[in-house]
C-alpha cells in the first residue's frame, strides 16, 4: 500500500526538505506488525523488537488520537455462548479520502531527482 518510489515521503520547499506522510507510517507499521507474527522466533528478534515496541505505541497514539466513536449495538453470540457481541460490519464510518494524500504523494515524487534518497 505505500507508494512505489516515495515510500510515503514527500520532500517541500527549495530544500526539499524531507517529510513522512503519518498514514504510510501508520501502515508501515502495521505491515511490520504483520511481518512479527508470521515468522520464527529467530526471525523475529532480527526484525528489530524495538522498532515493533515503537509501532505498537504509534499505532495506539493512532487510534486514540483519531478514534471513531460510532456506537456499535451489541448482538446475541451466534456461536450460542449466551454473551453479546459486536463486529462492526454493516455499520457507516466516515472516512478520509485516503487516494487523494496517494496522488499528491505520487505527483510530490515525480519532481525528485535521482539524487534526492529517502532516509
Amino acid at each position: 500500500m505505500l507508494p512505489t518510489g516515495s515510500e510515503g515521503f514527500v520532500r517541500l520547499g527549495t530544500s526539499k526538505r524531507l517529510f513522512g506522510i503519518s498514514m504510510y507510517h501508520q501502515l508501515h507499521c502495521l505491515g511490520r506488525l504483520q511481518q512479527a507474527t508470521t515468522v520464527s522466533w529467530d526471525t523475529l528478534r532480527k526484525l528489530q523488537v524495538e522498532h515493533l515496541h515503537h509501532c505498537l505505541n504509534y499505532l495506539r497514539q493512532t487510534l486514540l488520537c483519531a478514534a471513531s466513536v460510532r456506537l456499535e449495538a451489541l448482538e446475541d453470540d451466534p456461536a450460542g455462548s449466551g454473551g453479546k457481541k459486536t463486529d462492526g460490519i454493516g455499520l457507516e464510518h466516515r472516512c478520509r479520502d485516503w487516494m487523494l494524500v496517494r496522488r499528491e504523494v505520487e505527483a510530490n515524487f515525480e519532481h525528485w531527482s535521482w539524487e534526492d534518497e529517502l532516509p
